[in-house]
């Protein structure tokens, strides 16, 4: 079943969006699969700008702050997958170089497009990374996910990625970086 959120209008399947409504005592509730109330897109610009226009209060009346953050919430903890999912796909079309000496060739080539490193990197190559990121002006985004970093780069103690496609570090900076 397609539905359209009410924010910016794109038509999609009901699994791409949360439904918000207003439950008994006033309070927003999340993800109800029926009942009266709105669809956003798991977009955290559409969440923003719902926020920016007062999207829940014209529809429900008094809102308070609590329920943007909620909603806010609600989005990244259903996308952890989806960065994983991209960083798979630029493994497989071999856009994305592992290791400090892999991610240092390609940034002197001036291929790499966005650094990724893990939460558990030691100080050394943190800094390393930072450095690397403000002299290439290139983004840095530290893993936030619920699994390893190893795990989804499927390289043992790999703490550094540099991922070489655009569309690819565009939309992992775009889910990561909000």
């Amino acid at each position: 079943m397609e539905r359209h959120c009410v924010v910016c209008g794109r038509i999609r399947d009901a699994h791409d969006f949360i439904r918000v409504s207003k439950g008994q005592k006033g309070r927003i509730i999340l993800n109800e699969t029926s009942g009266d109330g709105i669809v956003l897109c798991r977009d955290p610009d559409c969440v923003r700008r719902a926020r920016e226009t007062r999207v829940l209060e014209s529809r429900f009346g008094a809102v308070t702050e609590d329920a943007y953050l909620r909603i806010a919430r609600k989005i990244r903890s259903a996308t952890p997958d989806k960065p994983a999912n991209l960083v798979g796909m630029g493994l497989r079309s071999r856009k994305i170089v592992l290791g400090r000496t892999g991610v240092e060739q390609a940034m002197r080539s001036g291929k790499v497009r966005l650094i990724l490193i893990s939460r558990d990197t030691q100080k050394h190559t943190r800094e390393w990374a930072e450095t690397q990121s403000r002299m290439h002006h290139i983004p840095l985004v530290s893993w936030p996910g619920p699994g390893s970093f190893e795990d989804v780069v499927h390289k043992a103690n790999c703490r550094v990625a540099g991922i070489m496609d655009e569309g690819i570090a565009e939309a992992i900076g775009k889910i990561l970086l909000t």
